[in-house]
């Protein structure tokens, strides 16, 4: 008799320890959960994007005479903080405790660093320069949040 009660407890913590785990909403942005699979796209549609700039980079960009070494580096920088936070975004989903959060700041770092590095590359556009400095804040900050 106290065998089975005790087995019954055992069984019934068990499954309410095990529902839990499942259960935990770990974002903090509420229903916009950012599972494996989310990050995933993400990352693969950021990492499309990457591959493109990288080809009219090289092809349009590095590959001109009239471009300044100083837009030509731009670019190399931009093309490669983008691939980083490509990285950093497909590993999120399945390694970070706040995918949600992890990804969606790789995202806006990718946004704030290296849009305006691609604008100042290819259009000789400095308006929006000063917002990069943000951006690889946020990439460092993204890659700390790996261990919250």
């Amino acid at each position: 008799m106290l065998y089975s009660i005790f087995a019954g407890w055992i069984g019934a913590n068990a499954a309410v320890k095990s529902k839990s785990r499942v259960a935990i909403d770990r974002s903090p942005i509420g229903p916009f959960q950012c599972g494996p699979g989310l990050c995933t796209r993400m990352a693969g549609i950021s990492g499309g994007i990457a591959v493109a700039m990288n080809a009219y980079g090289a092809h349009f960009v590095l590959a001109n005479a009239d471009i300044n070494d100083e837009r030509k580096r731009a670019m190399t920088y931009a093309i490669n903080h983008h691939f980083i936070n490509c990285i950093g975004m497909a590993l999120a989903g399945v390694g970070a405790h706040y995918p949600t959060l992890t990804a969606s700041m790789f995202l806006i770092s990718t946004v704030l660093f290296s849009v305006p590095s691609y604008l100042f590359a290819i259009r000789n556009d400095r308006r929006l320069r000063a917002v990069t400095p943000y951006g690889g804040v946020l990439a460092m900050l993204a890659w700390f949040s790996f261990v919250l």
